[in-house]
């Protein structure tokens, strides 16, 4: 019998992976341009844009991460 605890995270990971491919492949969900996601999904400010696609190190620091702290 499968551990449902295990089941149930498995399920969760999936969805979310299946999330972040729906963003690669070009999908605004939850916004309806990238400037409407950026701003749901990463608390960006209004007008931000996203960055290319290519360049994931291009990703702006969340305000409360160690790193934008000086």
């Amino acid at each position: 019998m499968t551990n449902p605890v295990a089941f149930s995270l498995a399920a969760v990971l999936i969805a979310i992976s299946l999330l972040h491919f729906a963003w690669a492949a070009g999908v605004y969900w939850p916004g309806k341009d990238p400037l409407s996601l950026s701003d749901k999904v990463m608390g960006a400010a209004p007008g931000a844009s996203l960055p290319p696609a290519w360049s994931p190190r291009s990703w702006p620091a969340p305000s409360w991460s160690a790193r934008s702290r000086s």
